[in-house]
């Protein structure tokens, strides 16, 4: 869609079909009011869960990468939605790992590839293979021990 569609410019349009998809994506990322619960029993719930599942060593690891991320992060983006969609580089509402070592790269962390799996895999509690908004939401460390 363009203003004028006898533009030359191609940077100008955008197909229907892409701006739909676009709408979509960001109409379906949460927004909270600050008069909601920050979700602090469900984010407690989560780290309970990935307690379990590692052994203390690699926690010790992912809870100081995690705690670089956060850092990096509050310094380059306004709040975590929008740090989604820069990661998000397909729209299609998940992160893949792939697009996790990219974004992590565009905001300045280097990590080790073995760091990026183990970050990944502690974020991704599911295994889905994909990060959505409310798992991307766990590289908050407000709530870290």
């Amino acid at each position: 869609m363009s203003v004028n569609p006898k533009d030359p410019n191609p940077e100008a349009e955008i197909s229907y079909a892409r701006m739909s998809k676009l709408i979509d994506v960001y109409s379906q990322q949460p927004i909270r009011n600050k008069t909601d619960s920050n979700g602090s029993e469900a984010f407690t719930e989560l780290m309970n869960y990935q307690v379990i599942n590692h052994d203390e060593e690699d926690l010790d690891r992912t809870y100081e990468l995690i705690r670089l991320i956060h850092a990096r992060m509050e310094e380059k983006f306004k709040d975590y939605r929008m740090a989604f969609r820069s990661f998000d580089c397909n729209f299609d509402g998940s992160i893949s790992f792939k697009e996790f070592m990219i974004g992590l790269e565009n905001m300045g962390v280097k990590l080790s590839y073995e760091d990026f799996k183990l970050v990944f895999k502690f974020v991704d509690f599911d295994e889905s293979q994909e990060i959505d908004f409310n798992k991307f939401c766990l590289l908050n460390t407000d709530k870290v021990k």
